[in-house]
Parts: structure tokens; C-alpha cells; sequence
């Protein structure tokens, strides 16, 4: 691949089927792509180191399993419009890194698309093309490592905790506070290239206004109650830091009135996706078990996306 942006699709199994003679298509598809989803978790990167970075960052999105070898499936945007494919860069990563939360895509695809896509990609690399690559765990237990080094204000210490966590036996979960959070959050800084296409939008006059105006609005969407957020394997209920969820099937978490006010109404939906249909009820007292400390009244007040599950 050349030294331009590209997009990256993580799957777990192997990649030699991808250079057969007469490889299963199908098969391939399933298990790279979701085909029963319309929007599939792609990663921007630049690069092979970027791969691993996205890798690893992706790896917190779910903690609960331990990092092991990654295969990635390199995509070429422009290759896309040929399969009715689209790229929406609308919704954030669930890594708790804001470089690879911002670098987070959806590819808005049916099944079949997907299918012919495969197809199209397996060609390539049965004539020769880099396509894809087996990233190793060693690879991406240092990469992971590399990235807990970071600075706080791109690794929040709420998200090495949890980075650590994922790599030991997964003994006793961290006890973090949602003021914690919120604080380190608040504190976490972007890459120009995220905020730029909102000052530009704003084209006020006031460059340096309407750079501060988007930077703003970037945080207030990253750590604001229209993300949902929680800490998935953590087990924590609240309206904000989506990458905290998404360790669990739980998305989309608000107060569920006819329920009591002590339980809240949980929209089921996989890690990176919006959320489902599906709902179960579980009660903000359970969050006890799991080490996290909800704030005083905690279930007397919304605590999702709105204030009614949709």
C-alpha cells in the first residue's frame, strides 16, 4: 500500500484461504464482515505501524478477551463506489483513544455488496496485491503497551487501567468513579484533522473563533450524553465515554419508568454498532458487584442517549 489514507477491516481468523486457487467466498465474507449488519467497523490508517495502532486501540473495545492475533483486510476507498459501498464518518470509535476514535468509520453496505466485495479483494491477492495481513500477539500486546505510555491527554489513565486489566488474568476490575472520568475526559486533546472540518464549516471570519467553536463541539459530542457510554466488561451504567460499554452487548442505556426507578432499559447492540431493537432491564444497584461507584441518586435521574429508549 502507498503512503495515502486507507481503510482497515479487523476480523479474527486466518488469512491464507485469501490466496487459494478457488477460494469459499462466503465463507471468506463471514468471517470478516458482519452480513447480517449494515454498517461494519472500519479503521483509517496511513500506514503498517498505523495498522497496529488501530489494532491495539481496537482491542479495548472489547477487554473482556485477551489480545491475541489480529488479520486486517486493507481497503482502498476508492474501490468502494464500484460495489454501492459508503463510508460514514459520523460515529465515533469505542477505544477510549481519541486519535482512533476520530479515525473510527462505518462502511454502509447489504449483504451482498459485501459478498461481491470479497470476492473483488480475493482476486487481488490471489494475483499478488497486499490485502492482508496477520498481525501477531506479540505485536499487538507491545503496540497496546505502547499506547498505555502515552500522555493522559491521549490515553486517559481510566482507559490504561482498563488496557492493563485486559492483559492480566482478568482478576479484580478497576474501580474508577464517574467524576474520574469525566475529568480526564474533559482533559483529552485531537488531532488537527479532527477539528479542522468544523472550523471550516463555520467559516465565520474568526478563524481562530471558529477553531475553538469546533474543538468545542468535538469534545461536547465525544464526552456528551449523545454518546453512550458505561465500561462494557467494567460494568458501568451512565450516559457518557462510549469505549466503556462496549466490552458489553449493551448499548443505548436511559431511566425505564415503568420499570421502578431503580432499573434502567438497556438497547442491545455489538461493539461499534448502533444500537439494536432488543431490550432487557438490569438494575443500577447490580453496578455495585462490578467495582464501579454510581453517583448519589443515581437512579433517580436519566442516565442514556434520551430519555426514553426509541
Amino acid at each position: 500500500m502507498n503512503a495515502r489514507r486507507y481503510l482497515v477491516r479487523l476480523f479474527s481468523s486466518g488469512i491464507p484461504k485469501w490466496f487459494e486457487d478457488a477460494p469459499d467466498i462466503d465463507d471468506l465474507a463471514k468471517k470478516a464482515f458482519d452480513l447480517a449488519d449494515g454498517e461494519q467497523s472500519v479503521y483509517e490508517v496511513a500506514d503498517g505501524e498505523e495498522e497496529c495502532l488501530a489494532v491495539a486501540a481496537h482491542k479495548l473495545a472489547d477487554p473482556r478477551k485477551s489480545p491475541d492475533a489480529v488479520s486486517v483486510l486493507r481497503i482502498d476507498r476508492r474501490d468502494l463506489p464500484c460495489f454501492g459501498i459508503r463510508v460514514d464518518e459520523g460515529q465515533f470509535g469505542t477505544t477510549g483513544i481519541p486519535r482512533w476514535d476520530c479515525r473510527h468509520r462505518n462502511l454502509l453496505a447489504n449483504r451482498g455488496q459485501l459478498i461481491e466485495f470479497v470476492r473483488f479483494m480475493a482476486g487481488r491477492c490471489h494475483r499478488g496485491h497486499d490485502q492482508v495481513r496477520r498481525i501477531e500477539k506479540l505485536l499487538v500486546v507491545r503496540t497496546l503497551n505502547a499506547i498505555c505510555g502515552y500522555s493522559p491527554c491521549h490515553c486517559p489513565n481510566h482507559v490504561k487501567l482498563i488496557a492493563q486489566w485486559c492483559q492480566s488474568n482478568k482478576g479484580a476490575r478497576p474501580s474508577l468513579s464517574l467524576d474520574q472520568i469525566e475529568r480526564e475526559v474533559a482533559a483529552v486533546e485531537f488531532e488537527d484533522e479532527a477539528i479542522r472540518p468544523g472550523a471550516e464549516r463555520l467559516s465565520s471570519g474568526d478563524q481562530k473563533g471558529d477553531w475553538y467553536s469546533s474543538l468545542k463541539a468535538l469534545r461536547g459530542s465525544y464526552a456528551g450524553p449523545s454518546q453512550i457510554h458505561g465500561i462494557g466488561c467494567l460494568s458501568v451504567c451512565t450516559q457518557s465515554f462510549p469505549w466503556l460499554t462496549a466490552a458489553l452487548p449493551w448499548r443505548g442505556i436511559c431511566h425505564s419508568p415503568e420499570a421502578g426507578k431503580d432499573a434502567i432499559k438497556v438497547r442491545r447492540g455489538g461493539p461499534g454498532r448502533r444500537p439494536a431493537r432488543r431490550r432487557m432491564c438490569v438494575s443500577p444497584r447490580n453496578a455495585i458487584h462490578f467495582n464501579f461507584r454510581l453517583p448519589a441518586g443515581a437512579g433517580d435521574r436519566k442516565v442514556g442517549r434520551h430519555s426514553m429508549c426509541e
